[in-house]
C-alpha cells in the first residue's frame, strides 16, 4: 500500500510539472524544448548542426590527398560548435515583432521623408538649370522643328531629363549644326536655275564635290563629276575634265603628296555655257556647264 502511494505521488508531481511547463518558441517562431541557459539565465535549445564544411558527409574526394576526411568535424559529420537557439515566449515573440515593426515603420517614414526632401532640391536644382538654359533650350527645339537631330536631342536631354549643365564642348558643337543647318536652309530658300540654255557666262564658283570614275581599262576612259555653288547658293554642276575648271591637286592638311586632292572649298572663276536645267533627289535646282575656260 505504501509502494503504490509513492508511485501515485510520483504520477502526480509529473503531472504538476507538465500542467506548469511553459511552452518557448524561437524568433522565427518554431517550438523547442529548454535545455540550457546562457549566462543571464534565460532559456536556450543547444543543438548539434551539420558541419558547414563538409555538409555533413564527414569527408570530400577533393580531398583525398590530403586523407578525405574533413578537418573540422574530424569525419563525424557534425559541426563542433554547437547552435545555440534563444528561446521566448509567445507574448515575448509578440512584443518583439510588434517592436520590429515600429522600428521599420519609423525607418520607413525616415526614408520616405528623406526622399521627399531630396527630391525637393533635384527638382529646384533642375528648375534653376533649365531657367538658366531656357532661352538654349528654345533654340534647340525650334532647330529640332526642322527634323530630329540625334545630338542636339541628346544635350536637350542632358538639361531637361538629366539636370546637368551642358558643357562648353556641347555648346559649341549645338551652335554649329545651327548655324549650319540655318545658312543651308537660307540657301536653299534662293536656289534656283542658273542662266538660259546655250548662255555663255561667267561662273563664280565654290567647290562641294568631285569624283572621278575610270569607265574603260583600254584605252583608259574616265567620267568626271563635280558640283561647286555659285555666290548666290545656287547649285552649278559639270561632267568635264576638273583641271578644265580650273581646279587643281592640292595637299591637305596634314597629309602628304600621295594624299593629293581636289579641296572642297576651293574657288574657281570660269566662263562655261549653260548645257541643262534639272534637280536632285531632293528637289533642289542644279543647272550643268560644259565647256569651262578659265576666267
Amino acid at each position: 500500500m505504501t509502494q503504490s502511494l509513492k508511485f501515485r505521488r510520483a504520477e502526480i508531481v509529473e503531472a504538476e510539472q507538465v500542467s506548469r511547463t511553459v511552452i518557448l518558441y524561437s524568433r522565427k517562431g518554431e517550438p523547442l524544448v529548454q535545455n540550457s541557459s546562457d549566462e543571464k539565465g534565460k532559456p536556450l535549445h543547444i543543438c548539434d548542426r551539420v558541419c558547414w564544411r563538409c555538409g555533413g558527409a564527414g569527408g570530400a574526394e577533393q580531398w583525398r590527398h590530403t586523407g578525405w576526411t574533413c578537418y573540422r568535424c574530424g569525419g563525424s559529420g557534425v559541426d563542433p560548435v554547437r547552435e545555440r537557439t534563444k528561446l521566448y515566449t509567445a507574448e515575448q515573440n509578440a512584443k518583439l515583432d510588434a517592436a520590429a515593426e515600429k522600428r521599420a515603420a519609423k525607418k520607413a517614414a525616415a526614408r520616405a521623408e528623406a526622399d521627399r526632401i531630396e527630391q525637393e532640391r533635384r527638382d529646384r536644382e533642375r528648375a534653376e538649370i533649365i531657367s538658366d538654359n531656357q532661352g538654349f533650350i528654345d533654340r534647340i527645339d525650334a532647330e529640332l522643328a526642322h527634323g530630329e537631330i540625334e545630338f542636339l536631342q541628346s544635350v536637350r536631354d542632358r538639361i531637361t531629363d538629366q539636370a546637368k549643365e551642358p558643357t562648353d564642348t556641347q555648346v559649341q558643337k549645338v551652335n554649329e549644326i545651327i548655324e549650319r543647318n540655318e545658312k543651308e536652309r537660307a540657301r536653299l530658300a534662293g536656289a534656283q536655275h542658273v542662266g538660259e540654255i546655250k548662255e555663255r557666262r561667267v561662273f563664280e564658283l565654290t567647290l562641294i564635290h568631285t569624283q572621278t570614275r575610270l569607265i574603260s581599262e583600254y584605252p583608259h576612259i574616265y567620267s568626271y563629276w563635280t558640283l561647286f555653288t555659285d555666290e548666290n547658293g545656287c547649285k552649278i554642276a559639270s561632267k568635264s575634265k576638273p583641271s578644265a575648271l580650273g581646279l587643281r591637286l592640292e595637299v591637305p592638311e596634314g597629309g602628304t603628296w600621295d594624299d593629293r586632292c581636289y579641296i572642297k572649298g576651293s574657288k574657281v572663276r570660269v566662263k562655261a555655257t549653260v548645257v541643262e536645267h534639272t534637280t536632285d533627289k531632293r528637289g533642289e535646282p542644279v543647272t550643268y556647264i560644259n565647256r569651262p575656260k578659265a576666267a
